[in-house]
């Protein structure tokens, strides 16, 4: 009988184990690497069935205990005729492995970037806007903000803090003003005054501001109940406020709003 060449060899089911697991442990360690230099950890954290599997094994490999390992030790060590050239094998499998996960990761990559450009890329936050990308540490920051356009018009100055998730701060009596080009509906007064964290959201097909919070319980406004009239000036009254911080809110895209509510005709500033 002609003997085959040791790569011609069809390997038996405890070498398609051995040889899945040494490519496999062989992408794990150049993937793990590659992320060393990119400063990505998405292999430094592998599932606990990979990673208690291969210690399992190389354990009981190196040690010599019962186990898995041993078992392959056993069994590389028995005679036998003919073995499959694992170098090949390895090589080819993981091959084939590392192309598989380069072909998930651009698909990955694909599907995400469909679902960010279903929309628009989001607004900047408004020119002049008080940013909220201010130290976490509880240091005062001072505000001094105004803005307005053909119909109203206001400033405000104040302190303000952020520390354990929460903006705390004072606005000290402001002014706002109506000019000449103002109509008010009927009977339509200025309800109150509220500060607000404001962010963009994509929300029905469109960036929207999100004004939080909207919830009560919050300490962050107080009434005036004035009415309105063209050629208005209005001092507004000292406000101490407490506002949370949304969950997962970027807060160098967030600002601080002074929000005027009026009945019966939406609220002030537009964004």
């Amino acid at each position: 009988m002609v003997r085959t060449s040791a790569q011609s060899v069809r390997p038996d089911i405890i070498d398609v184990f051995i040889i899945i697991l040494l490519a496999a442990a062989v992408d794990i360690f150049i993937f793990w690497m590659a992320t060393q230099f990119i400063a990505n950890p998405v292999f430094q954290t592998l599932p606990d069935f990979v990673t208690g599997a291969l210690s399992g094994v190389w354990t009981s490999i190196a040690t010599g205990t019962a186990g898995i390992g041993l078992v392959l030790v056993k069994y590389l060590a028995t005679a036998r005729a003919e073995r499959p050239n694992y170098f090949v094998y390895v090589a080819g499998t993981a091959a084939g492995l590392f192309v598989l996960i380069l072909l998930l990761a651009v698909t990955s990559i694909f599907v995400s970037g469909l679902k960010e450009g279903a929309h628009p890329p989001r607004p900047p936050p408004p020119s002049g806007a008080f940013l909220l990308n201010i130290p976490s540490d509880g240091s005062g920051q001072i505000i001094n903000q105004e803005n307005g356009n053909q119909w109203f018009s206001y400033s405000y100055q104040g302190t303000i803090a952020l520390k354990d998730g929460v903006l705390k701060g004072t606005l000290k009596p402001s002014s706002f003003k109506t000019s000449e080009r103002f109509q008010p509906l009927p009977g339509q007064t200025l309800n109150a005054m509220a500060v607000k964290f404001c962010r963009w959201v994509w929300t029905g097909g469109n960036w929207s501001v999100d004004w939080s919070p909207t919830h009560n319980g919050v300490k962050n406004s107080i009434p005036i109940n004035v009415p309105l009239k063209d050629k208005l000036t209005l001092n507004l009254p000292n406000l101490d406020f407490e506002v949370p911080v949304p969950p997962g809110a970027e807060r160098d895209q967030s600002w601080l709003c002074l929000r005027l509510d009026f009945n019966g005709g939406g609220y002030f500033p537009f964004p």
